[in-house]
């Protein structure tokens, strides 16, 4: 938006529950709605390879949403971000022919060192007003390289 590549500063954030139906029709009317919702803006799907991970049933909706969703890609309107695991992600692309030939551009974030969940902590409990006793930046970066491993802060997003 600040930009000037899309008209509002709207973002609509789904998960599969959000777009997903128990039923015939109801993937796709769950995800229109979803999509129009998202127009003039961006349409973030967080853990979108759980739309074609299959789960205990063999009836399973999350590539008709997926598919609802392509036919939109192109017109660029909203714009789609697709979030998730790197290795996860990898068999989301493939997942659908021309599901990657859609997709023009693909990130991977490194995880947040300890200093910057440290800094991250603090902003969000200053927004917050949250009361801390003078506990640092310091401390809190001694306080997460002591309680977690770097795996566990891949596997948990920071």
């Amino acid at each position: 938006y600040h930009l000037g590549l899309i008209p509002n500063n709207r973002l609509v954030e789904v998960q599969r529950g959000d777009l997903v139906g128990q039923y015939i029709g109801l993937t796709e009317h769950k995800t229109k709605c979803k999509i129009r919702e998202a127009m003039g803006g961006v349409l973030f799907v967080d853990e979108a390879y759980q739309l074609v991970e299959r789960g205990a049933s063999d009836v399973d909706f999350g590539k008709n949403a997926l598919e609802e969703i392509m036919s939109v890609m192109e017109r660029g309107d909203p714009v789609i971000v697709f979030a998730g695991y790197p290795d996860r992600m990898e068999t989301f692309l493939e997942a659908n022919d021309g599901l990657k030939r859609r997709i023009q551009h693909t990130f991977t974030f490194q995880d947040f060192s300890t200093q910057e969940l440290a800094q991250i902590f603090l902003r969000k409990a200053k927004q917050g007003a949250w009361r801390l006793n003078e506990v640092t930046e310091e401390d809190l970066d001694i306080l997460f390289e002591k309680n977690t491993t770097p795996q566990s802060r891949s596997e948990h997003n920071g």
